[in-house]
């Protein structure tokens, strides 16, 4: 498939067009019942993705609003911005995500121990706790192919 080309004053600008909607059919294979974690190395398309499954599934925007929660990608706070973050605002307290790619198997756990001191280093917990958050949890997820690790702590 050949990809388009636009010239604009002499800088060439090439638009690559990547299919995510893959994703749809795996998810539509899975038990309902199961718990699918997704997770990506940051700025790989999370919010878009979780978007067009959103539009795909029609879930109203706003639905984890309505309960109380907000999810937010990239959110910045403390001294940068975490993967995600979900806020339960009735109850004042909040979940921390941050994810990291492991180069093999066997990194798993020191890519996990990797976020959650990205997230002590950066202060994330922090920034929450000074919006008023009273109980911050946090979660570092490490990732290789289709094997993942989770480690909590705050």
């Amino acid at each position: 498939m050949a990809l388009p080309v636009l010239l604009k004053s002499e800088r060439i600008i090439t638009i690559i067009y990547i299919d995510k909607t893959g994703l749809i059919q795996e998810l539509l294979k899975t038990n309902p019942n199961e718990v699918t974690l997704i997770t990506r190395p940051r700025r790989f398309g999370k919010t878009l993705n979780m978007n067009m499954l959103a539009e795909f599934f029609d879930i109203p925007p706003g639905l984890g609003e309505c309960a109380g929660y907000i999810v937010e990608s990239n959110y910045e706070h403390g001294l940068g911005r975490s993967d995600v973050v979900i806020k339960d605002r009735k109850h004042r307290r909040a979940i921390l995500f941050e994810a990291k790619h492991a180069s093999e198997k066997t990194m798993l756990g020191k890519s996990c121990d990797s976020a959650l001191a990205q997230i002590m280093e950066k202060q994330y917990d922090r920034g929450l706790e000074r919006e008023g958050y009273r109980s911050v949890i946090c979660y570092g997820i490490a990732f290789y192919k289709k094997e993942c690790l989770v480690k909590k702590t705050c």
